[in-house]
């Protein structure tokens, strides 16, 4: 009786561990890839009023694909990560070298603002997130997610898409998927005046945007996913931060000639 207690226990515990390791991992017919995850941080983040810094970075690794696709996706990936480490905090811009090195000048700031100022309460934090949010054997679509403070008066967080066609290998535009811009604009105008609960006449300068001459202006920061293609405009990009980011989505129904049919 005991060996077959210790046999299904020994069963459960190596159900339990396959599920765990294969948790992260995620695959199409294109491109396999697995999520990973580090973190690097000085003091005792667990209390919020003690001396902390933390990076946090989470991101897929990719495997294989054609024509090499994974390692151009980790090119792609590390670039982003990279640009938005650095773009966090003035000591990362001047510190050249990996990811680690990176995250490490910044716990080296953070560790020079506490010295100066021992009774500040102030937690520094960087939060570096892609996720894979669209995947098909031609297309993947990445969400860049970076939620940062490094002092001030508030956090600041920034999205960034990243749309990869994988028969090319290359990074698409919004002039690359759509055939027809003019009608796209159109449509683009109107879902971002009822995304922002604006009538047609509203004047877009006067609602608080930094549009001249009442001009809507396209979103460069664009998403494909399989319901449509989503808009998406940061804050301070187009408005005040008090007005905070813009969301826009646009389903594929509506969108009938105007997208290239490949995409």
């Amino acid at each position: 009786m005991r060996n077959q207690t210790h046999y299904w226990i020994a069963a459960f515990l190596t159900l339990l561990f396959s599920c765990n390791s294969q948790k992260n991992e995620h695959a199409n017919s294109a491109v396999k890839y697995t999520l990973q995850q580090w973190e690097e941080k000085e003091g005792d983040c667990q209390q919020p009023d003690q001396p902390c810094a933390q990076v946090t970075v989470e991101y897929p690794e990719f495997k294989g694909g054609p024509n090499k696709a994974g390692e151009v996706l980790n090119q792609v990936v590390n670039t982003a990560l990279e640009e938005n480490l650095k773009s966090s905090s003035p000591e990362n811009q001047q510190t050249p070298g990996n990811l680690k090195a990176q995250a490490a000048a910044f716990l080296k700031e953070y560790a020079a603002f506490h010295h100066e100022f021992p009774d500040s309460p102030q937690q520094w934090y960087i939060h570096l997130d892609i996720d894979v949010i669209y995947e098909s054997p031609q297309l993947i679509t990445l969400n860049v997610f970076s939620d940062a403070f490094t002092g001030g008066a508030h956090p600041n967080s920034f999205v960034k898409y990243i749309n990869i066609d994988l028969t090319q290998l290359k990074t698409l535009s919004i002039e690359d998927i759509v055939s027809d811009m003019a009608r796209f604009s159109e449509i683009a105008e109107l879902k971002f005046r009822k995304a922002r609960f604006l009538k047609p006449e509203a004047d877009l300068k006067t609602a608080g945007f930094f549009w001249d001459e009442n001009k809507f202006k396209m979103a460069k920061n664009f998403a494909c996913t399989k319901e449509g293609i989503y808009l998406y405009y940061n804050s301070y990009e187009i408005a005040p931060y008090a007005l905070g980011p813009t969301k826009v989505f646009i389903p594929y129904s509506e969108l009938e000639g105007v997208i290239k049919k490949q995409y």
